[in-house]
């Protein structure tokens, strides 16, 4: 249902220096190949789906090509030791892990005005952060919660203004920007809506819906549905791909990973 109300067509395509990978063929094949440089690249989906892990893969990957990483963590989840054992899985010694931390800057962030002023050292310092090919916002649904629950506009502008930073950053510096949205319960009855708003939806060059599976355990009694390891990411919006094209992945202990293909059910017997 949510899929429907985010899903936009776009047109046109522009050339990019590089895309990076996270080693989801299906996923990674979503966005053309990988996560486009110059553009702002959003995650959306409910809480525990998998969008920090996501941002803990491309983040490894990021390092692993060489590249450098910025982290701002609004909600203190992003593990740096995680990212470690992402790259030890990748075969990586553990001289050759702290080699390339050294090219992760980690920053909490706990209002919309601090991302800002972030955001603006990043531009204004360019040559400090030579190199710098990910920028990853984890997450920005809870900066901007509050402001948006308040009322009048403040928060509006606020959210404006730190889209048209995130934009601006990512063209003039060749970098992604990739920002975790949250879904959230609209009304009883209502459905699920991005915590971001509808003023939000434009703002993005691609979003990926992120869901989960769910089943239900046997007994005899009415057992709540769990979640299970399968995760769906669906193209809703993109300016160079199209959109509506979903793939599938795992979130397990080992972090993400490719799902088997799944086998064609046979039709019942008469």
């Amino acid at each position: 249902m949510a899929s429907k109300l985010f899903l936009h067509s776009c047109q046109g395509t522009r050339k990019r220096s590089y895309m990076l990978v996270v080693s989801l063929i299906r996923v990674d094949g979503l966005l053309g190949g990988g996560l486009p440089a110059g553009d702002l690249v959003e995650l959306c989906g409910p809480s525990a789906v998998g969008k920090t892990q996501l941002c803990l893969a491309w983040a490894a990957a990021a390092l692993l090509a060489g590249a450098r990483v910025l982290v701002a963590d609004a909600k203190c989840e992003f593990s740096v030791a995680r990212c470690r054992r992402l790259l030890r899985r990748r075969g990586r010694s553990a001289q050759e892990c702290d080699r390339l931390l050294e090219r992760l800057q980690y920053a909490q962030v706990f209002s919309m005005q601090e991302l800002l002023a972030l955001l603006e050292a990043v531009r204004s310092r360019r040559r400090l952060h030579a190199g710098l090919r990910l920028l990853v916002v984890d997450s920005l649904a809870a900066l901007a919660a509050p402001l948006l629950a308040s009322p009048g506009f403040i928060g509006f502008g606020l959210l404006t203004d730190v889209g048209t930073t995130l934009k601006s950053v990512a063209a003039e510096c060749r970098l992604t920007a990739l920002v975790t949205n949250d879904l959230v319960q609209s009304e009883p009855g209502g459905g699920e809506r991005p915590a971001l708003g509808l003023a939000w939806l434009h703002v993005p060059h691609h979003r990926l819906l992120l869901s989960r599976e769910t089943s239900t355990a046997p007994g005899p009694l009415a057992q709540p549905p769990r979640a299970g390891p399968r995760r769906t990411a669906t193209l809703a919006k993109s300016i160079s791909a199209p959109c509506g094209t979903s793939a599938d992945f795992l979130v397990t202990g080992a972090g993400v990973e490719e799902a088997p293909t799944a086998q064609k059910r046979s039709a019942p017997e008469d």
